[in-house]
């Protein structure tokens, strides 16, 4: 195993260092660059979007930014694992790092990512719509993953 510092980002040398792996790995969504650095980079500052980084020898290699949507719900807004540490489960760990929240969970997906696709089918994702999210060209999956029966009992 490698060694790994699982953390929240903290401060503005960090957020730099998210906001760099974020852009180097692949992108599926168009204007990707452009929501990087006028909602995701604010967001992530004032609090609006949380974050959970993998650090290896002082490099991020890993992670997930989520949003509260109400006191139920919650939605990953991205969630990328470096190639070098792909098939390690370390995307499976980060997404159980959210899951103990204990709320359900929404995100989408490019449906040409399969292997992200696979990625959240396998931990337990549903597909519950097929749309054209971001272009009219692209199909998007939204993705749910509920974590109780609270959900059906309200």
């Amino acid at each position: 195993m490698f060694p790994l510092t699982i953390k929240e980002v903290q401060d503005e040398k960090e957020l730099k260092l998210l906001l760099n792996f974020m852009k180097k790995q692949k992108q599926y969504y168009p204007k990707y660059d452009e929501w990087l650095h006028e909602k995701c980079k604010p967001r992530i500052e004032t609090g609006q979007y949380r974050t959970l980084v993998s650090i290896a020898d002082g490099e991020i290699t890993g992670d997930v930014v989520w949003t509260p949507l109400n006191k139920d719900d919650i939605e990953i807004r991205n969630l990328r694992i470096d190639p070098n540490y792909q098939n390690r489960a370390l995307g499976t760990f980060l997404l159980r790092q959210i899951e103990v929240l204990q709320k359900n969970i929404f995100t989408d997906v490019s449906a040409n990512n399969f292997s992200a696709v696979e990625f959240f089918i396998l931990n337990g994702f549903k597909i519950r719509n097929m749309a054209h999210l971001y272009t009219p060209k692209v199909w998007e999956f939204e993705m749910e993953k509920l974590q109780s029966f609270k959900t059906f009992y309200k």
